[in-house]
Order: structure tokens, then sequence, then C-alpha cells
């Protein structure tokens, strides 16, 4: 589930967004290579077309994974553990150029 507006500042764009999904994996089956749990995530671009024939984007994006719990038994052996939140950040930017 999500949201996004997007507003016209100028003479470029800005938008922004927010999405929450839910993890369908319950901590007893999860691993602890990937201990996802619920995820937040929220995004902040602009963009620009100039007068010439370049143009260019610049965007942020900041995930809230969970705090990832997992309760696992595999082949007799108990792993069991809290991990740390999980937080991911992207930078992204692009430029462009019109022939």
């Amino acid at each position: 589930m999500g949201v996004a507006a997007a507003y016209k500042l100028g003479p470029g764009i800005l938008s922004t967004g927010f999405s929450y999904d839910s993890l369908s994996v319950k901590n007893k089956d999860r691993t602890s290579d990937l201990p996802l749990d619920e995820q937040f995530a929220f995004s902040l671009a602009y963009g620009r077309h100039g007068e010439s024939r370049w143009s260019y984007a610049l965007g942020l994006k900041g995930i809230y994974l969970g705090q990832g719990k997992v309760v696992l038994v595999a082949q007799g052996a108990r792993f069991q553990g809290d991990f740390d939140t999980n937080l991911l950040f992207f930078l992204a930017g692009t430029i462009s150029y019109r022939f």
C-alpha cells in the first residue's frame, strides 16, 4: 500500500512517496540471511528538463525493514535471535541528453 504526490516547483518537479508492506514470512519461518519484517519506505526526488537538451533528476529513498526476529529449528538445532533495526538508504541520479 502506498501513496505518492508530485508538485511542479519552478522549472522542475518535486515528488515524494510513502509505502508500507507487511511481510508474509512468520518468525518461525524466517532465516538469518535476510531477517526482514514489515517495511516502511519514504522517497523524495527532484527532476528538471532544462531549456537545452539536458535534463537531470536526483532522488533519495529510505526503507525501514523492521527488527527481524528469528526463531528457526533446522536439523534438530534451534537458532533464535533478534537483529538490530534494518535500514536501507538509496541515493540515485540521472543525467540525460536528447539528440
